[in-house]
């Protein structure tokens, strides 16, 4: 397969490199095209008005000094000289899931692939402390023998599933892998949770110079998820977790009479 491998991390990022090797051993025609620095939280951003660097780092491989959705609008409007079976973005540091999904700039990536007509898969970890994901945590704790051991038995499956999106209907795959050393417990089909997994707070600061500036630091709320099926509880339980994500909004169904 030609595969077009993204991701919101940038291009040095031990997820994406993993995949660039693991897709590579199995004889993939791989393309990446990765940002320069890393995107977090970037969301759909897109570049319009402004010139983006491009570092041509191999005859596959770009580096762009945009965002996650300006490396899939750039590749897919001519950047790429084929044209990819499937784009893949990722593998994230840290869970995307729930209302995380929203901001990510990992999830974003792989919608503007499918606004573009092409089937994709978003692969994320969580890095495991104290139970939890925690931001920053040592990367070590992503388990990329679990995490290889899932594609060599699954990747086919998931490639059916992005592919089977009719037009009414446009989704992605977005597969997030428990953190820590242990086993996976399984594979759940999972929904999005609509919890609030993070407790945010602004910090003010003050330059040495008198300018003020203000941070924000997100915190994990202890909370847990009723609902079994959503992504967050399966990630908890060590399961894997895959959903489908649509990229055009639902109607909410609700009538306005005017």
């Amino acid at each position: 397969m030609k595969l077009f491998i993204c991701n919101d991390d940038g291009y040095k990022a031990e997820g994406l490199l993993f995949l660039l090797k693991y897709f590579s051993e199995r004889n993939h025609e791989i393309y990446v095209i990765a940002p320069y620095k890393e995107q977090s939280g970037k969301s759909h951003s897109i570049t319009f008005t402004e010139k983006m660097m491009l570092i041509e780092k191999s005859d596959r491989f770009w580096i762009l000094d945009g965002t996650p959705a300006d490396c899939v609008n750039a590749g897919l409007c001519g950047l790429l000289p084929v044209k990819p079976d499937l784009i893949i973005s990722g593998i994230n540091l840290g869970y995307n899931i729930g209302l995380d999904t929203l901001y990510s700039g990992t999830v974003s990536a792989a919608k503007e692939a499918v606004i573009h007509g092409y089937p994709a898969i978003s692969l994320s970890s969580g890095i495991m402390h104290n139970g939890e994901d925690a931001i920053g945590a040592l990367s070590r704790h992503i388990n990329y023998a679990e995490i290889e051991r899932f594609l060599d038995s699954h990747f086919t499956v998931l490639v059916q599933a992005a592919n089977s999106q009719p037009k009414t209907n446009r989704h992605l795959i977005n597969v997030n892998f428990p953190g820590g050393t242990n086993n996976f417990a399984g594979i759940k089909h999972t929904i999005a949770s609509k919890e609030m997994r993070y407790q945010d707070e602004i910090i003010r600061l003050k330059s040495p110079t008198g300018e003020s500036y203000i941070q924000v630091k997100g915190t994990i709320r202890n909370h847990d998820d009723p609902d079994l099926i959503t992504d967050i509880a399966a990630v908890r339980s060590g399961y894997v977790s895959v959903s489908t994500i649509n990229v055009l909004p639902e109607d909410s169904g609700i009538t306005i009479a005017f």
